[in-house]
């Protein structure tokens, strides 16, 4: 009875939420399993066991892929990929520009992030050869837009699928238990002192938990430097958003269009 239900719950879960659902299968498989030990013998047993890893086999072979970016993105990182950077003392790395936009006009919210990583000194080559981006994917989507490397101002490579190492890790093995987070790796190949890493991605969705509701923050002071930085939300005029600012950070501006 208790297998039944859980499975019930499980299959029902798997509508919404996949990776929930298959948790609450895997939950009934190893319910299972200790019922054929005391009912059905070893023949049974190996055939659920088998049955586990090919769903845990199931859950990590997630695939990463490039989508095209949203129309209702903006953009303004084209001139900045032909500006000189100033190398500062004491950091390897910087980011010339990084631009964090939030959109709540489609059916689920969506995030938009774009970035160019400098390692202005090879002691940050392997730092900026590996991208790491976490996300939840029992209620988010993740997706890279593109991932370009720029040398003296001209484009040297363009990764795709095919190009980059693409894991899916914990990023924190007691927390995971909780939300079943999961970070997305991908590592860039000879990349140079004073490269460009231009690149952008995607986490849509939000926390069911919290309903409606939406939070969000930025900082406006890094462990590296940041050349350029906005942060942009879009939403209708009849939704209302509430800012506070801490810190002496710049005033919100909202701009109706």
């Amino acid at each position: 009875l208790t297998c039944y239900k859980v499975f019930l719950f499980g299959a029902a879960d798997f509508k919404t939420y996949p990776w929930i659902g298959l948790f609450y299968l895997s939950v009934t498989c190893v319910i299972f399993w200790y019922t054929c030990v005391y009912s059905f013998g070893g023949c049974v047993v190996q055939f659920f066991i088998v049955f586990i890893f090919f769903v845990c086999s199931t859950i990590h072979a997630v695939d990463a892929s490039f989508q095209p970016l949203p129309k209702w993105y903006n953009s303004d990182s084209d001139s900045l990929l032909q500006v000189n950077h100033n190398k500062m003392s004491g950091y390897t790395l910087r980011y010339h520009y990084w631009n964090n936009q939030v959109n709540l006009l489609g059916a689920r919210e969506h995030q938009l992030y774009e970035a160019i990583l400098v390692p202005v000194l090879k002691e940050g080559l392997e730092d900026a050869s590996n991208l790491s981006v976490s996300y939840s994917p029992a209620f988010e989507e993740f997706h890279w837009h593109f991932i370009r490397l720029y040398r003296d101002g001209h484009l040297i490579k363009e990764l795709t699928i095919s190009d980059i190492k693409q894991e899916f890790v914990e990023p924190n093995h007691k927390l995971s238990l909780l939300y079943g987070g999961k970070t997305s790796l991908a590592v860039i190949p000879e990349v140079q002192e004073g490269d460009k890493i231009h690149y952008a991605y995607s986490i849509i969705g939000n926390n069911p938990a919290l309903g409606k509701h939406s939070s969000w923050k930025t900082y406006f002071t890094w462990g590296i430097p940041v050349d350029f930085q906005k942060f942009e939300i879009n939403t209708s005029s009849n939704q209302p958003l509430y800012f506070r600012e801490y810190n002496q950070a710049p005033k919100v501006d909202i701009t109706q269009t």
